[in-house]
């Protein structure tokens, strides 16, 4: 499973980078944060910092937002909750 997730991580990177290239700056911001996501929330950190390059490199505001988050020691991402997280939460 860690190797899937991986390979999604490095293929919303590699997405980001090609939708830059064709000048689809939103979708390829898009891309980078959902790989930057899928980063940090599997412990990948050797893609965390050349994403955030590449994020800097792209959109210097949603770099600084997601910089402003980390020195607050905000969440940057909401971590998604499945059913049963969900279901397990409620008064029975």
């Amino acid at each position: 499973k860690q190797r899937r997730t991986d390979e999604l991580a490095k293929t919303h990177f590699e997405l980001g980078k090609l939708y830059a290239e064709m000048n689809q700056f939103a979708l390829a911001r898009d891309s980078l944060l959902e790989a930057l996501k899928i980063a940090e929330h599997n412990s990948l950190a050797y893609l965390v910092q050349p994403i955030e390059d590449e994020l800097f490199r792209l959109d210097v505001d949603s770099w600084q937002v997601l910089i402003d988050k980390r020195v607050r020691h905000e969440p940057i991402f909401v971590k998604e909750r499945s059913l049963s997280d969900i279901l397990s939460g409620m008064p029975g």
